[in-house]
């Protein structure tokens, strides 16, 4: 009994500032949110990232041939000698 009118208090305090909070935050448009504190401090919520449209992917060609120890030949694929070789980051094995 003694503690019940400063809980009420609090209660009351509590919920007085969450009904203000929801009356700050006011839905302008389907496109614009803005939100005010306490102090008339505005916040515009509008310019987030929410997702990604599109993703354009980019193959480099790399035409450059490199042997297994990492030297390049400057040479066509048909002149090199056999061995294995590294082409546009794939390993090419070469028989004749």
């Amino acid at each position: 009994m003694k503690y019940e009118n400063e809980i009420f208090k609090i209660l009351c305090a509590i919920s007085l500032m969450m009904i203000f909070s929801i009356i700050f935050i006011n839905k302008c448009n389907a496109q614009t949110w803005t939100a005010n504190d306490m102090n008339g401090v505005s916040y515009d919520m509008a310019n987030f990232t929410v997702g990604i449209n599109d993703i354009t992917y980019v193959t480099p060609s790399d035409t450059r041939i490199f042997d297994i120890l990492g030297r390049e030949w400057k040479r066509d694929f048909i002149d090199l000698p056999k061995g294995m070789y590294i082409i546009n980051n794939n390993k090419i094995f070469k028989t004749r």
